[in-house]
């Protein structure tokens, strides 16, 4: 009885050490084995390889540059321009100190500067001013779109104007105009009364049309800058 039971005990135990042992080997050949190389991003080599690589990252600007006056092409979005910008200031960063990658900069500035020029001739100010800072982002530098920058930002910062009535005084003959004025920025409303001669919020009051129900304004940070706004009917 003790011989059978000491056979059964031993019989267990070798089915365990074998069991344990099969477990070591897998875990011994699946060590072994291998590892699958990651595919390695390509490196740029050449100028070509760099400007391919950036002209990638300005492309989404193409999409809002009115390059056909047929089309109805839409205004850049916000996120839009600060994920160009993000991506465009990470690519300098990393290739400052290639010569080649330089290179390419410079060349795909010029694309831009192109593009800045084109969305400036279609009052699209908002997208010139973005290709500005693209363009200046890459290193490029430019008297004529610098000049473009102060114009487009002045443009920019002008405010919407509303004329929302008039008021004759018959004892002095003067009108007083109730305007209506939103920052184009910050859309901040602003109501004034007014004549002729005064001045606020960087606009004079030139002239009153009456039988055109007209008032003529200037724009005082751009030097022959008139804007006609037509008064309310009654």
């Amino acid at each position: 009885m003790f011989i059978q039971y000491r056979k059964k005990n031993m019989y267990f135990k070798s089915l365990i050490y074998l069991f344990i042992t099969s477990i070591l080997l897998m875990l011994l050949v699946t060590a072994c084995r291998p590892k699958e190389s990651k595919k390695q991003e390509e490196v740029p080599k050449t100028k070509e390889d760099f400007a391919k690589q950036l002209r990638e990252i300005v492309s989404p600007l193409q999409s809002y540059i009115p390059f056909s006056p047929d089309v109805n092409y839409p205004y850049i979005r916000e996120d839009v321009r600060v994920q160009i910008m993000n991506n465009v200031f990470d690519f300098v960063q990393e290739n400052s100190e290639n010569p080649l990658a330089q290179d390419a900069c410079k060349e795909v500035a010029q694309e831009v500067a192109q593009w800045a020029r084109i969305a400036k001739d279609n009052n699209r100010w908002v997208l010139a001013l973005v290709c500005i800072d693209v363009y200046e982002m890459l290193g490029a530098r430019s008297q004529a779109l610098q000049r473009l920058r102060m114009r487009g930002e002045q443009l920019i910062a002008q405010p919407k104007i509303f004329v929302r009535g008039f008021l004759d005084d018959k004892d002095t003959g003067q009108t007083t105009i109730f305007v209506e004025i939103i920052n184009r920025i910050t859309g901040e409303k602003k109501r004034v009364a007014a004549r002729v001669g005064d001045e606020f919020e960087n606009i004079r009051v030139v002239e009153i049309v009456p039988y055109k129900n007209v008032v003529r304004f200037e724009y005082i940070p751009i030097e022959g800058m008139f804007i006609d706004v037509e008064g309310p009917k009654f």
